[in-house]
């Protein structure tokens, strides 16, 4: 397939995570569509790319935590003719609260982006590829799809209903050549943790980290051989396989003692 004729659309593309997933599939002349609700920035990275690369990337803003933000999106697709053989649904939220604390607003919010629409465009998108044979789509979950923990309830409980989707979904579509692949990362080295450069260097030295170039690149490599689970780092492999076969109990002391830690010290 000629990739100047085809596009790749990145929800949470503007920045993070989602900016390097444009960056490298600009550099294999993948067209993009940039998907966020920072209208400025995204009209800035996408003008950027497209100068760098010579591929054309189209912004479009839109807060995917609106109701029918899936249809109105694949709508446009379909409208402006373009042809999308990639989906990354990246789009997420993060916060750190217990669930009594949190707002109803924050509550919906969180289920809207990362379940309700990463399905929804699921849907419409693999029906559009299941029609012409061919496709990727890669879901962004968590190293959390496995460790519920206090403060991230929400947040692990969400990217667990991704990796289990995306498994079905995965069966469903491989008769059709569409692929469907999900990525499970740990922590990445970007401001969400408001760690200093030191602490993000030693993270980053030890493997806690993992810099968010390198798990695009590797995460595209992992989707391109049509790979279903990708889990980046050592560490994170380990912390899966500990969840898995040590006795719950076990695991449960261990986070509540963090959590009361974290409560301490003010960071929840």
């Amino acid at each position: 397939m000629n990739n100047l004729s085809s596009y790749a659309l990145i929800t949470g593309g503007s920045s993070g995570i989602g900016y390097q997933f444009a960056r490298e599939l600009a550099k294999k002349k993948y067209n993009l569509i940039i998907v966020s609700n920072e209208d400025l920035k995204n009209q800035e990275v996408c003008l950027t790319l497209s100068q760098e690369f010579h591929i054309q990337a189209i912004p479009f803003f839109i807060d995917l935590t609106g109701p029918e933000s899936a249809e109105i999106l694949f709508n446009f697709c379909i409208e402006q003719q373009l042809d999308v053989d990639i989906l990354i649904n990246n789009a997420g939220m993060f916060f750190f609260k217990e669930i009594p604390d949190t707002s109803p607003e924050m509550v919906s919010k969180i289920l809207m982006l990362h379940i309700v629409t990463s399905t929804l465009l699921s849907t419409y998108f693999s029906n559009y590829m299941r029609k012409k044979k061919s496709g990727h789509i890669l879901f962004i979950s968590s190293i959390t799809a496995w460790m519920s923990y206090p403060g991230i309830s929400l947040y692990g409980a969400t990217k667990g209903y991704l990796r289990q989707f995306a498994r079905s979904l995965r069966y469903e579509m491989k008769d059709y050549h569409v692929n469907i692949s999900v990525v499970c990362p740990s922590a990445i080295d970007t401001n969400l943790y408001n760690l200093s450069k030191k602490q993000r260097s030693i993270a980053l030295r030890t493997g806690v980290m993992m810099c968010p170039q390198a798990l695009a690149k590797k995460s595209l490599s992992a989707m391109f051989k049509k790979r279903f689970l990708y889990i980046p780092g050592f560490l994170a492999k380990v912390s899966v396989c500990f969840v898995l076969f040590v006795p719950p109990f076990v695991i449960q002391r261990i986070k509540r003692y963090m959590w009361k830690k974290l409560k301490i010290n003010g960071n929840h």
